[in-house]
């Protein structure tokens, strides 16, 4: 039972970070098809909510369980998934997880007259494309330091 919850918990951070990405792709459409402001408010502060869980929940798994996968992974074969994708990934994932609170607060605080100014639009599309891109360059280096720790355990 307790390693069921270890396995769901080492998933959580990857659900809630992909609820980031859904609800930035719906905050990008706002802005190109005519937004409303009430949809705006709403995905800002999911996209805030779940970024906040998504960095509690990563930050806790990290400092909790990743110690051993790091030696693990150091010691194999892909050192390099830790010494340059997982520090990579360290700093993107504090970078995305500011560009989330901008964008939900954008999306908070959209009124008709701002969703009527193109430069507005943009700047919320642009942050929208920069966290959706972010996400799945998380996920992806996400699945490169598994590998490495599969790989370090001996496995395929």
């Amino acid at each position: 039972m307790a390693d069921a919850l270890i396995t769901l918990a080492a998933g959580a951070h990857v659900f809630t970070a992909v609820l980031v990405m859904i609800f930035s792709v719906l905050m990008f459409g706002e802005t190109l098809w005519g937004g409303s402001p009430k949809r705006m408010r709403i995905y800002g502060i999911m996209i805030i909510i779940f970024a906040v869980l998504t960095y509690a929940l990563a930050g806790w798994w990290y400092v909790v369980y990743y110690g051993p996968d790091k030696q693990v992974i150091i010691n194999g074969e892909m050192a390099w998934a830790h010494a340059l994708v997982m520090e990579t990934k360290e700093h993107v994932f504090i970078a995305g997880f500011w560009f989330s609170v901008v964008l939900g607060l954008f999306g908070y605080f959209a009124s008709e007259e701002q969703l009527d100014n193109p430069y507005y639009r943009k700047t919320v599309a642009l942050l929208a494309i920069f966290l959706i891109v972010g996400v799945l360059l998380l996920e992806g280096m996400g699945a490169i330091i598994t590998a490495g720790l599969k790989i370090g355990l001996g496995g395929a």
